[in-house]
């Protein structure tokens, strides 16, 4: 396994997991799998806003439950709290309180906890959820930092391709040994309800990268995967409504800027 040096405190150093408090903030159980081998060796304190039960009754925060236990982690105060329908009802309503409340929780897990390490879902316009967990976590940062506590701030791609990050300045890149690869692959194969979502992703060898980039940067989106799917959705018959990025997802953005800046 090699890593690349990150910046610290304004040094650059190699992260020894064992010195740092960490925490993953992710939107869906199951993103934990993404970066299964660093969850085993940082045993983070995690938390999951949604309980993965996307449009049905049945979620599957029981199966990140038992893969976050197995890994020697912790389970955040925050842990599957919510349904996905939740989520997005507080999106089309424009709830900023709902909003508001959750970053505020996981503001004080990372004060409570100590943390000095956050790593969570990127923005990449593929799911609103995943993009407002991360603007969430962002926002939590900063009210930490505000507090006068020094928290790096990370993030990594669902969608996207872990190597795309390999050359980006102050990125973590875990390249995993086989048997790293291996026990990776094992436990998210045993994940029964993302089974085909693992088989579908399988191809050179996807999860054998972990990248991590400071997440203390502006998203410039080329494209929102979920405009054209929620819309399309709409004349399909299926929702009455779409998410969208600039009419739902953008101005949570900003009123968590402002929120963080008043903390």
């Amino acid at each position: 396994m090699t890593t690349v040096p990150f910046r610290v405190a304004g040094g650059l150093s190699q992260p020894d997991w064992a010195e740092r408090r960490c925490a993953l903030v992710v939107a869906h159980p199951g993103h934990e799998l993404v970066v299964h081998s660093w969850l085993s060796e940082a045993r983070p304190w995690v938390v999951v806003l949604t309980d993965g039960s996307g449009h049905g009754t049945i979620g599957r925060i029981d199966s990140t439950a038992r893969v976050v236990d197995d890994a020697d982690a912790s389970r955040g105060g925050l842990f599957g709290d919510h349904t996905d329908h939740e989520l997005y009802a507080a999106l089309l309503a424009h709830d900023a309180d709902f909003f508001l409340r959750t970053t505020d929780r996981i503001a004080a897990e990372l004060l409570d906890r100590n943390i000095d390490f956050v790593a969570g879902d990127a923005v990449e316009g593929y799911n609103p959820v995943h993009d407002v967990c991360r603007m969430m976590t962002n926002a939590a940062v900063r009210m930490v930092r505000e507090r006068g506590r020094v928290i790096d701030n990370f993030d990594f791609f669902l969608v996207r391709s872990h190597e795309t990050v390999v050359d980006e300045p102050g990125a973590i890149v875990r390249r995993l040994d086989d048997r790293e690869y291996a026990r990776k692959l094992a436990v998210s194969r045993a994940y029964s309800e993302l089974r085909a979502e693992v088989e579908q992703a399988l191809g050179e060898r996807p999860f054998a990268v972990e990248g991590f980039r400071p997440a203390d940067h502006d998203d410039h989106l080329a494209s929102v995967f979920y405009d054209t799917y929620g819309r399309q959705r709409v004349r399909d018959g299926f929702y009455s409504v779409a998410v969208t990025y600039d009419a739902h997802v953008r101005p949570i953005e900003a009123m968590l800027a402002r929120l963080a800046a008043r903390r």
